[in-house]
């Protein structure tokens, strides 16, 4: 027997063993079967999950974990903790990213790539086996992954209204690395609130960081607002 024909067989016998638990969703009638989609991935995912296999992990293990990512990727199965808020747990550095149990699990057993179990006390440790990881999952614990940052330098001025004054100001962030547009994003969220939504000043500088933290959490970790100190000419400025 060689391994994408064992890997089917054991990934069969573990999809049969969860649907008979409840664990995978089933459609609106009239659609396809999640028995019928199964059968149409599971030769190709046998094989992705050959390659990916480091045998590091116990077989069935890695089996089951990389099943479960594949059944959430189609949603087949729900999570529960994909909606944490890390000031309410207790755990607040910005340059951590949430990661659910099951991507945790992947993550560590699959990829092969550092967990950091997370705890309220604001402190975080790195998972070093899936036992850890399933034993904090028990106690309440969430995971995270250190995100690779950037620090970038980028000059916004506050010239969004026809007052005659532009000062500019020095914005210093820390962006995920490989990070990509975000002067055009800045720029497109600054039309878009053009006119009707933005203050002269610091203020409206800090309304477009802002939103644009809100389109893309992952992308801007954290940045400061300085004025720059500057000459002003064409008009008389006391001294």
């Amino acid at each position: 027997m060689n391994k994408t024909t064992e890997n089917i067989i054991e990934m069969s016998i573990c999809f049969t063993e969860m649907l008979n638990n409840g664990k995978i969703k089933f459609p609106e009638e009239d659609s396809v079967s999640v028995r019928d989609q199964f059968k149409e991935h599971v030769e190709e995912w046998s094989k992705e999950f050959e390659i990916s296999y480091n045998e590091e992990i116990p077989y069935l293990d890695a089996i089951e974990i990389f099943l479960l990512h594949h059944l959430k990727s189609e949603g087949w199965i729900e999570e529960t903790d994909t909606n944490v808020n890390f000031t309410e747990y207790g755990y607040t550095w910005k340059e951590m990213k949430h990661l659910t149990f099951l991507d945790a699990a992947y993550r560590f057993a699959i990829e092969g790539k550092s967990v950091y179990l997370l705890f309220s006390d604001n402190t975080e440790a790195e998972a070093s086996n899936l036992e850890e990881i399933s034993e904090h999952q028990n106690n309440g614990g969430i995971f995270g992954y250190e995100l690779e940052t950037s620090n970038i330098r980028f000059v916004m001025n506050d010239h969004f209204h026809e007052d005659d004054w532009v000062n500019p100001y020095i914005v210093r962030a820390k962006i995920a690395k490989d990070t990509t547009n975000v002067i055009s994003d800045l720029q497109k969220i600054a039309n878009s609130l053009y006119e009707s939504e933005l203050s002269s000043g610091a203020e409206g500088i800090e309304k477009i960081l802002q939103k644009y933290q809100e389109n893309t959490p992952d992308n801007l970790v954290s940045y400061t607002i300085e004025c720059i100190p500057c000459v002003c000419f064409g008009r008389l400025v006391e001294e």
